[in-house]
């Protein structure tokens, strides 16, 4: 907080509320130590990416499942992090209000410039509480939406570290010896980092447990199963950016493949076959889709657009 207050010029009443700010909508991780008494922070660059291509996601949300689900992810955007009973209270007041606009009588005088006649109401995308929860099962099971959990406020060093401290108290208490005991350390890590990892899915395990079958959750995805969600109305639910930038990705992708037609085409997708595994496209294999659609202008353009990765 000192040094915030030093480096930024402002109050520690201005600094406590940006972060609160910042923490609401995951765009900051932080980290309290308590043996040193100190408490660091460290920026989200997936949560702040995710922000940005908010209107992508939105867009790819409508197009796959429907206005309704738009709706929700529109104002979990807006609002950050949410308990499910707070996004019951604020739709259940929403459509409260609607309902009493469209019974308010007309005026007796319509005609008067003063009295005009009420204009249409917009309908709501999400016309019930049932709704809203079909709506969240259906993100929560592509892993658009998560549970917040204390340790997905963590930067990925700061849970290995917990998790690393975690494992040697409770299983190595003294000093690691030979190679072995080595591996048994990392290989317990590892399984507790997935442990912690898979708490952001507890929701979508516990739907899954109480009886939601494939086929009624293809059922759920057309709006014929509203009540198969358990209100679990104390959990915090958040949109998954870390997940999401890869579903972001494939439909730039799918967008810039329909772009570019015969050898073109397969020049984009064998950049976007090795943009997908996570490489960067390679000179030599630039040069030869060059060659293929003469014109190695187009193919610089193709890895720009497809990859979004420096040329190398």
């Amino acid at each position: 907080m000192q040094q915030l207050a030093h480096t930024t010029s402002l109050t520690p009443r201005q600094i406590r509320n940006g972060l609160a700010v910042l923490i609401q909508y995951n765009l900051l991780y932080f980290y309290v130590d308590d043996f040193a008494g100190t408490t660091t922070y460290e920026a989200n660059p997936h949560a702040a990416y995710g922000l940005l291509r908010s209107g992508k996601l939105l867009e790819m949300a409508e197009s796959l499942f429907g206005p309704a689900v738009k709706d929700v992810l529109q104002n979990l955007l807006v609002l950050g992090q949410t308990r499910i009973s707070d996004l019951n209270t604020a739709y259940r007041t929403k459509i409260l209000e609607r309902d009493s606009i469209a019974k308010e009588p007309p005026p007796d005088n319509p005609a008067s410039d003063e009295e005009k006649p009420p204009q249409d109401v917009k309908p709501l995308e999400v016309k019930s509480v049932d709704q809203l929860h079909s709506v969240l099962c259906q993100l929560i099971r592509v892993d658009i939406v998560e549970v917040v959990t204390s340790h997905s406020l963590k930067s990925p060093a700061d849970r290995l570290k917990d998790v690393e401290l975690e494992v040697k108290q409770k299983y190595f208490p003294g000093e690691l010896k030979g190679r072995k005991e080595k591996e048994e350390f990392q290989k317990k890590v590892c399984i507790r980092l997935r442990e912690l990892r898979d708490l952001s899915g507890s929701l979508k395990r516990g739907m899954e447990a109480n009886g939601i079958g494939r086929s009624k959750l293809r059922k759920l995805f057309n709006g014929d199963v509203t009540n198969g969600f358990r209100d679990d109305s104390d959990h915090a639910l958040d949109v998954g950016f870390s997940d999401i930038r890869h579903l972001i990705r494939g439909a730039d992708i799918a967008e810039a493949q329909h772009c570019y037609t015969g050898q073109l085409g397969k020049v984009c997708g064998g950049v976007s076959q090795q943009a997908s595994c996570g490489g960067c496209v390679r000179g030599d294999r630039r040069d030869h889709w060059a060659r293929i659609c003469r014109s190695p202008a187009t193919v610089n353009e193709i890895c720009a657009t497809v990859s979004g990765r420096p040329l190398t």
